[in-house]
């Protein structure tokens, strides 16, 4: 069963430098029965096992907006752009009221689901020369339903950066890329035992005619 309330407002002037800006927002109660989720399991790759869940219940709120310039398809002018989204989500294991001692799993944050995540990204576009910036943050999370302490899992965030050079010779199109990732050189990991990388680079060459 799924319940949801929202609502969308989008502004286009006709004049000026903004090609639109749009925020949108939705509450919404979900009621699931069998829920059916996938966790890793001990500590090698490839490991992971399903996990039915008898009854969850889960609120949650999505919000986002985005502006953008009116020039954004035209390379040779200067474009940029804005998003930024939040969500918040509370789902709760449901299946056995008896099961809430302390490390009971009655009403606890299911596996790997963060209470509060969101990002911003920020685009920007000059003469052939096009940039992004991301920011992701994801809020702490539990291993499993029983939500102790030894089954925490801190929040992580990361930056990024993407810098793209446009060039056409002839009818040949060149792309060329360089990016920049985990910019602060955060140590984090997605699920438990799986760490990701830190800062890392990488330089990428598209040829297309």
């Amino acid at each position: 069963d799924q319940y949801n309330l929202g609502f969308q407002y989008q502004l286009m002037p006709e004049e000026g430098i903004f090609a639109g800006f749009k925020i949108s927002a939705d509450a919404y109660y979900n009621h699931v029965t069998d829920k059916i989720i996938a966790v890793p399991k001990g500590t090698g790759q490839y490991r992971w096992m399903m996990m039915n869940i008898g009854k969850v219940h889960i609120n949650g709120l999505d919000i986002s907006g985005n502006v953008a310039s009116k020039n954004a398809e035209d390379a040779d002018a200067f474009s940029y752009g804005l998003r930024i989204a939040y969500t918040y989500q509370r789902a709760m294991d449901m299946s056995d009221p008896s099961d809430n001692g302390p490390r009971g799993t009655y009403k606890g944050q299911i596996s790997y689901i963060p209470r509060h995540s969101g990002s911003v990204i920020v685009n920007a576009g000059f003469h052939g020369w096009s940039a992004c910036y991301s920011f992701i943050y994801v809020g702490e999370r539990y291993h499993v339903s029983a939500n102790i302490a030894e089954n925490y899992e801190p929040s992580w965030y990361t930056h990024d950066m993407t810098v793209v050079k446009h060039i056409e010779l002839h009818k040949v199109k060149l792309d060329i890329t360089g990016e920049l990732n985990n910019i602060f050189d955060q140590r984090y990991d997605v699920v438990l035992n799986y760490p990701m990388p830190g800062r890392n680079w990488k330089a990428i060459l598209r040829i297309g005619w």
